[in-house]
């Protein structure tokens, strides 16, 4: 009962703090956006849109970083995960990134996000940073033993 009531407890705060923080990045974001449009500076706005689904992917693994916190054990990578799942969404995340060097730096990268580019294939990208940023912190855990 003790640790479904922890368990509880960090549900709940997560909720609120992640809710807040994705409340403000998005609300940076429309800032960012605004401040782009003004000043023709595109890199700053851009680099948000490629990092924050990088971070809010972080955010949606700490619920259960944070339980194995409490638990007995020895911390371990799982580096299969990262490599399978991980290193093709970091390939397809950094299409987005590669705008900011103003150069083609990943081969085929257009074609991955249907040949639109950083703006038009900009869900493509969110999905996969989102999922980049999960998977990058999941692949910590704490295993028993």
């Amino acid at each position: 009962m003790k640790a479904t009531v922890r368990q509880g407890a960090v549900y709940a705060v997560f909720l609120f703090l992640a809710g807040w923080l994705l409340l403000s990045g998005a609300q940076f974001g429309l800032t960012l956006e605004k401040e782009a449009a003004e000043t023709y500076e595109m890199r700053t706005y851009h680099a948000f849109l490629a990092l924050f689904p990088i971070g809010a992917g972080m955010l949606f693994a700490v619920p259960e970083v944070m339980l194995d916190f409490w638990r007995e054990g020895r911390w371990k990578i799982n580096w299969l995960k990262l490599l399978i799942v991980g290193l093709p969404l970091a390939y397809l995340t950094g299409g987005s990134l590669q705008f900011l060097t103003g150069a083609n730096l990943l081969p085929f990268s257009d074609f991955f996000t249907g040949g639109y580019g950083t703006l038009q294939g900009l869900t493509i990208s969110t999905i996969c940073a989102t999922a980049f940023g999960y998977t990058l912190l999941s692949s910590v855990r704490k295993q028993p033993g």
